[in-house]
């Protein structure tokens, strides 16, 4: 009878459909389970997305007004963030910033989607001249190191032991805006004892002759002397250049600031304008700027805010020279609408802008830098540009 028991399997097709509805019904409960996480995943995952892309809209959105309209950001301070505009007609939770230096400024933003919030931090430098050297054909000699980015219209050269922590980049010939802008501002009208006289036609006008522009309320040097009849007060430097000196000028054949009664205290803080060509060898410290309606020359071994903070702003109607002098060293900014020729040892934070060519050699200073890309030195003279600017993030931060 126990035998015809164990052979009876009546039954077992139930217990084998049971056991197989049970892990349906756990494989079942697994998907199920597996489909909920991955759509609460999907659904923050699109929320975060949603909310970066907020935070993002809002650094687009400051870096437009950095842009276009930055006297709105005059609020901004260093030390703290400050609402830059108010959100509730934009995607983005919040937006607000501050500045650094001269030219930069730090933006934060928030975005935020259902309960996610993402934000963003960037720094961004903006400036008239990303370049630390710029010319058209430039031609750099041994032992030189730029620590910025180099622009060249036509050629760049260079010699033996050459470093750059920067680029090398060919820029669009036509930069018409941005010397003009020097040219208008600074070099022309030109004002002397009440008489006006009109850059690049070397003419006298007599002061009742109406001229565009704002005259320089200042005092104005010059070498010649007084000459109500004649125009050899101010010679046409540029044009006549080869003719007066055969191409070959050392500064010492220039006036000096003392030959035309001046100090260099006299300048350090002020705007001077010189009618004539001009050599410096003295130390100067301060955030003054010299303006030059010849060629100036460097002499030997001056420094020019070496122990301070401030920035010194040279401009050169003509050519810039140094042909003799040993080490100088400037913390500025040296722009000449002519060519800048410089034979020996010569080091400068700031920027150095030609309007022609820039000759760099003889250089056998191998450890110290020549030339250190700082847009702190000119933003100051631009005020009122609206030329293309420059844009250069710093930094990057997302949260």
């Amino acid at each position: 009878m126990f035998g015809k028991i164990l052979k009876n399997e009546d039954g077992a097709a139930l217990v084998l459909s049971l056991i197989i509805i049970l892990v349906l019904i756990v494989l079942i409960g697994a998907l199920a389970n597996s489909i909920n996480n991955n759509i609460g995943f999907t659904k923050r995952h699109e929320d975060t997305t949603k909310a970066f892309y907020a935070a993002e809209a809002g650094i687009e959105y400051a870096v437009n007004i950095m842009i276009n309209d930055r006297s709105s950001l005059e609020h901004l301070v260093e030390d703290e963030f400050n609402v830059i505009a108010d959100s509730s007609n934009y995607i983005f939770e919040s937006i607000e910033g501050k500045i650094f230096g001269s030219n930069g400024f730090t933006f934060k933003s928030t975005g935020k989607n259902n309960d996610i919030e993402k934000s963003i931090t960037a720094s961004y430098n903006i400036t008239v001249l990303p370049y630390g050297l710029t010319g058209d054909i430039i031609d750099i000699g041994n032992n030189h190191y730029i620590d910025g980015d180099v622009g060249y219209k036509t050629s760049f050269d260079y010699g033996n032991n050459y470093k750059i922590d920067g680029e090398e980049l060919q820029i669009d010939p036509d930069t018409s805006e941005f010397e003009e802008f020097v040219s208008e501002n600074y070099f022309y009208p030109i004002l002397r004892n009440g008489t006006e006289y009109r850059t690049g036609e070397y003419g006298r006008y007599d002061g009742n002759e109406s001229l565009e522009g704002e005259s320089f309320d200042g005092d104005y040097y010059k070498e010649d002397p007084d000459d109500e009849d004649e125009e050899s007060y101010y010679r046409k430097y540029i044009e006549d250049y080869d003719t007066n000196y055969n191409g070959n000028t050392p500064a010492n054949k220039f006036p000096s600031l003392n030959s035309l009664g001046l100090s260099y205290m006299d300048i350090r803080d002020e705007t001077t304008k010189i009618y004539g060509d001009l050599s410096l060898d003295g130390d100067i410290n301060g955030s003054g700027t010299l303006i030059v309606y010849g060629n100036l020359g460097f002499g030997n071994n001056f420094k020019i805010n070496q122990d301070g903070e401030d920035f010194f702003k040279i401009l050169v109607k003509g050519n810039i020279y140094q042909d003799q002098a040993n080490l100088n060293e400037i913390k500025g900014f040296v722009y000449a609408e002519g060519d800048i020729i410089i034979r020996n040892r010569f080091f400068i934070e700031g920027a150095l802008y030609s309007g022609g060519n820039i000759t760099l050699g003889q250089s056998n200073n191998t450890d110290e830098a020549n030339i250190i890309y700082n847009p702190e030195a000119f933003e100051i003279l631009f005020d009122g540009y609206t030329g293309p600017s420059y844009i250069t993030i710093r930094n990057w931060q997302e949260q």
